[in-house]
């Protein structure tokens, strides 16, 4: 829900928690509310599901929790559509049954290549050329090394889903706050802005480095958020800014903090 600016007032998103607390006042029927909630909200007791996989506070998610959200998020698509008829013959009825109650009748086809990636690829087997480069960093925490191979993995699949390319590296963002986490001392759930502060201050990060992190984390925001949708880029160029991701990630694995001047009274103090 964005509000825009308007003369000299500016322009906000309302952030998540505040929409949960608004879904009784927006018409959300039960028992939507409450699972929203469970699933999103932070409070005692509550999930917090989104922000502790886009910051990997959590190990990656079992694929039970992956489908409960696909239901949600499909069964809040359909809110306010009227039921099927439980009247008249099964083929009298003209509305299309709500997702959760079609889910179980459902058969997805076999992945077909997507109609885009001819445009930049012939075959399936020349995305290998494209992922060719991106080598895991050596030494990096193996949570790390998961989701980068996963992003490679999800440039190299969209061959078959053409937005895999921006899920990528959005995905490979993750790592990198992995890595962050593991090099700076007390980092806890400190957000990525704060730990890309932190890791410039410290020296671990250079200018050029901070820069990415800062528009990387933007990007992700404002998909996370649902100011933006996934923007599609080709393969070779999801490619080039993985690399930069891969190449960032095994800099700052190898980097050592600047530390901090000494002064004379610091050195003679015995604390």
């Amino acid at each position: 829900m964005i509000t825009h600016a308007q003369g000299e007032t500016i322009g906000q998103v309302q952030q998540l928690g505040s929409l949960l607390d608004k879904l009784d006042e927006l018409g959300f029927p039960e028992p939507w509310p409450l699972v929203l909630r469970t699933v999103l909200g932070n409070a005692e007791g509550q999930m917090n599901l989104r922000n502790n996989v886009l910051h990997d506070l959590v190990d990656t998610p079992s694929r039970y929790r992956a489908a409960l959200v696909l239901q949600i998020a499909m069964a809040v698509l359909f809110l306010g559509e009227e039921p099927p008829s439980r009247k008249g013959s099964a083929d009298s009825g003209t509305r299309m049954p709500l997702p959760w109650k079609a889910a179980a009748d459902q058969r997805l086809p076999f992945p077909v290549p997507d109609p885009r990636a001819h445009h930049f690829v012939t075959q399936y087997a020349d995305m290998h050329d494209v992922v060719a480069g991106l080598t895991l960093p050596s030494g990096i925490p193996q949570s790390a090394a998961t989701v980068l191979h996963t992003s490679r993995e999800l440039l190299r699949h969209s061959y078959f889903c053409y937005e895999f390319s921006t899920v990528a590296l959005l995905h490979a963002l993750i790592a990198i706050e992995i890595v962050l986490r593991a090099k700076i001392p007390d980092s806890g759930t400190k957000p990525l802005h704060a730990l890309t502060k932190q890791g410039k201050e410290s020296g671990l990060l250079t200018e050029r480095q901070t820069e990415f992190l800062h528009e990387g984390r933007k990007l992700r925001n404002r998909i996370a958020h649902g100011q933006r949708a996934h923007s599609v880029m080709p393969p070779r160029w999801g490619a080039g800014m993985l690399t930069t991701s891969f190449t960032l990630i095994s800099e700052v694995w190898a980097a050592q903090p600047t530390p901090p001047a000494t002064t004379d009274t610091d050195e003679s103090t015995d604390i």
